[in-house]
């Protein structure tokens, strides 16, 4: 957590999340999440004041937000597709379409400022072979990748008109340099991308 500390982690089989507390080695059940036996990417918001629940195998995004007085999260509630529906549409809430959405990482944006949420969300849609981004508002959009409508390959160039990837499975984001590394799993490359591009 970017505020207490703690370190969080989700259980396959119980489908529980756990917090443990570094300072007194205590360790607690926080949270009981919508599925068990799924694989779930806890991702928190810089603010910690919430995070995202990436479910891959249901094709879908919760968010829980943290109750700073208890140090525990309530109950996840769906922002991003449908359980179990997967596909590939850019839109908002149960109109957006993921499949197999995988680790994310929080951007700043400028435009934002002041706003209660000053974030974006950049995430790796593994199966549809793209980066797509979810916005304050709850709309998710391509980023890069499917160029010309192809699914998947390998190919550098306008992030929406030439690039490809094939399963990108892991992102993070360089706040010093402004630039993205992608790990794009089946091309066996780490890919950079600029902001300016």
């Amino acid at each position: 957590h970017p505020i207490d500390g703690r370190v969080y982690w989700s259980q396959y089989r119980s489908g529980q999340i756990y917090s443990y507390d570094i300072q007194t080695s205590e360790k607690r059940t926080v949270c009981s999440l919508p599925y068990t036996r799924e694989a779930c990417y806890i991702i928190w918001h810089p603010t910690g004041k919430y995070c995202y629940l990436m479910f891959v195998q249901h094709h879908c995004i919760y968010r829980s937000d943290y109750n700073e007085a208890e140090q525990t999260l309530d109950p996840p509630y769906r922002v991003v597709g449908v359980d179990s529906k997967w596909g590939y549409a850019d839109g908002v809430g149960s109109s957006a379409r993921v499949n197999g959405p995988e680790q994310g990482v929080f951007v700043y944006n400028p435009a934002y400022a002041g706003n209660e949420d000053e974030y974006d969300f950049y995430f790796c849609d593994e199966k549809n072979h793209a980066v797509r981004y979810l916005t304050p508002s709850g709309r998710v959009y391509t980023y890069a990748g499917r160029s010309d409508g192809g699914p998947e390959g390998y190919r550098n160039g306008d992030l929406r008109k030439e690039a490809l990837f094939s399963h990108p499975m892991g992102i993070t984001y360089d706040t010093k340099r402004q630039c993205f590394y992608i790990g794009d799993n089946s091309n066996n490359f780490i890919r950079r991308i600029g902001l300016e591009e």
